[in-house]
């Protein structure tokens, strides 16, 4: 058994196939197919379900994934010296999907040239599948809304601030944010996700029955949809990252609404801190947000 094996094992539970896997760590498909047969055999143990179409880790496959984890930040914690920057090899990025398209391709470019050695996979998500994927180990770290609940042994840095704004065609003459949301079909921001749940305390709270016509994830929808007439929306806003359209205007909503706090989540014990350390100042250049202290 070889750690090679471990980290190729990993590989394919994070990323779901064998060709993903392949493709992630720079191998064949069939040279990691060759890898997880000789694992399998040395171990004596089935890790993989292959009657179905994707190859499913079994029970057992699942808790040796689990112990690989430990056996790899262990072996690179041990191998790892005083003079070593700790940025290079890999690094794994969760994302809620409405940084994909600004915040997300900023930084990766800005870490491309900081960071030349260092290789980002980004995940994306919902911030609670995220967050749990950090705990686990899956990922690295992750970047997604405050979580309700801050659990032990996971550090929490904020990057952003973003205000919760109504959004309409740019040719809407009121300004009048009740008339606009009770009178027009509302594009709603999911409730899966912690902000599409603020922004519907909101709502419920201000006593406005919004007349629902699609409910997306996607910002980049929202916006398309919005900007073609089909509705309104409350979504997330920061001018230091997200561009404007002139086809849409953002209007202020009272302060009850609050925002949305966007961070970076990992563990404390992650053996990455050097590069999780370069990824929290590459986000904080990019979104300006002033620091307390």
């Amino acid at each position: 058994m070889t750690v090679r094996q471990l980290r190729t094992l990993i590989a394919v539970a994070e990323s779901g196939s064998f060709s993903a896997a392949a493709d992630r760590i720079f191998l064949t498909h069939a040279g990691v197919g060759q890898q997880m047969k000789a694992l399998e055999e040395e171990l004596g143990v089935e890790l993989f379900d292959r009657s179905k179409r994707l190859p499913i880790l079994t029970s057992q496959g699942r808790m040796i994934v689990d112990r690989a984890r430990r056996v790899v930040r262990d072996y690179d914690a041990l191998t790892r010296t005083e003079d070593d920057p700790g940025l290079a090899g890999e690094l794994s990025l969760g994302a809620v999907r409405t940084t994909l398209t600004a915040l997300v391709p900023r930084s990766l470019a800005d870490m491309a040239q900081s960071c030349p050695e260092l290789s980002i996979y980004v995940v994306p998500g919902l911030t609670s599948q995220l967050v749990e994927q950090v705990e686990r180990g899956m990922i690295d770290l992750a970047l997604v809304s405050r979580p309700r609940v801050l659990s032990p042994g996971l550090s929490w840095h904020v990057v952003a601030r973003e205000k919760l704004m109504l959004l309409v065609p740019s040719g809407q003459r009121s300004t009048d944010v009740r008339e606009i949301l009770t009178r027009n079909p509302f594009i709603r921001f999911t409730r899966q996700a912690i902000v599409g749940g603020d922004i519907e305390s909101w709502l419920h709270g201000q006593s406005i029955r919004v007349q629902d016509r699609v409910e997306l994830e996607n910002i980049e929808a929202i916006c398309t949809m919005v900007e073609l007439g089909l509705g309104v929306s409350i979504v997330p806003f920061n001018p230091a990252y997200m561009g404007k359209s002139d086809k849409l205007t953002y209007i202020q909503l009272d302060e009850t609404i609050g925002c949305r706090e966007l961070g970076l989540i990992n563990r404390e014990d992650s053996l990455k801190q050097t590069a999780i350390e370069a990824m929290r100042a590459t986000a904080d250049s990019i979104c300006g947000l002033p620091k307390s202290g």
